[in-house]
């Protein structure tokens, strides 16, 4: 069950068996020697992977990322961050989530899935009846970030939300790859996610955290390798068409917003979810197809302190 985290941060999820689910949404989303920044020989334009869910023990980041912000004027994210926190957009969000009228998780999951989600309910202390209506994607990840937020996992936490921060303090522009309405659509492609994968919930729960924190470790060191088993090769295997929905697809539609951003040549950092500079037609490998050079940054400065998120 792999996550990808509202914005994805909120929920890119996959649902073929739990763990995969989880991680889809974590990653939606890796490197070859600590950190995952890149810079567009062109412009100065910065394109770094992020993971969506951290613990404040996972700071500072590799010193690539802060080389790359204090080169920057401007941040973009996959989409506007300030837009998505916006109550008409968590109001789409969660009018998405639901099942359709005169159906709830019991009518349409098997008996023994259902006893599995509300044991995993009540050990997170979310009432039934307020989740009872959301498609299943998003009922387990509610269930799931309850548990993972209590082992200290939070997408306050995540890069995306630490760098926001800074660039709000620090005055920065910011700005997103994609609106909110195509943000949207692509969450929605979780809905095509087999029902009766939920059904692997209670195997695989317990093993999330550990696999989370396998991801965390192999992105810290820019391990593409691991990554991409982890994440990439097995949503290929099981489910190739949310792959394209959630990564491929997205990837070709911002290459334009980033050329359009070279030309401006205003110093820009662009973060993205990790899975997204990974794997086949990854935006790494689509904005080289466009005649750019893209140099890994792998020689950073001595650290610098940064602010605990």
């Amino acid at each position: 069950m792999k996550i990808f985290l509202p914005h994805f941060n909120l929920i890119e999820f996959r649902f073929m068996n739990f763990k995969n689910l989880v991680f889809s949404l974590l990653f939606p989303c890796f490197l070859e020697a600590g950190g995952m920044v890149w810079k567009i020989k062109e412009a100065p334009i910065y394109i770094a992977g992020t993971l969506h869910l951290l613990k404040s023990t996972d700071f500072p980041l590799p010193p690539e990322y802060e080389e790359a912000y204090q080169a920057t004027q401007q941040i973009y994210f996959e989409t506007d961050l300030e837009t998505l926190k916006k109550p008409e957009s968590l109001a789409a969000i969660a009018r998405s989530s639901l099942l359709p009228n005169g159906q709830n998780l019991e009518t349409i999951l098997s008996k023994k899935t259902v006893e599995d989600l509300k044991k995993a309910a009540v050990a997170a202390k979310i009432p039934w009846e307020s989740i009872s209506k959301m498609k299943p994607w998003m009922a387990a990840t509610m269930i799931l970030m309850h548990d993972l937020k209590k082992k200290g996992f939070e997408p306050e936490k995540g890069v995306e939300h630490y760098f926001l921060d800074r660039a709000l303090q620090d005055r920065k522009s910011r700005g997103g790859l994609e609106i909110f309405k195509d943000h949207l659509k692509a969450m929605n492609a979780f809905d095509s996610l087999a029902i009766e994968s939920t059904e692997q919930f209670s195997k695989e729960f317990n093993k999330t955290t550990d696999q989370l924190q396998l991801i965390i470790n192999a992105w810290k060191s820019g391990d593409t390798v691991s990554l991409e088993k982890l994440t990439i090769e097995e949503i290929k295997a099981t489910s190739p068409d949310l792959l394209v929905a959630l990564l491929v697809d997205r990837n070709y539609r911002w290459v334009p917003t980033i050329k359009k951003l070279i030309l401006l040549k205003k110093p820009t950092l662009i973060l993205v979810g990790s899975g997204h500079l990974i794997g086949k037609e990854n935006l790494i490998e689509l904005l080289q197809g466009e005649s750019l050079s893209l140099e890994r940054l792998t020689t950073a400065p001595k650290p610098q302190a940064q602010p605990q998120p």
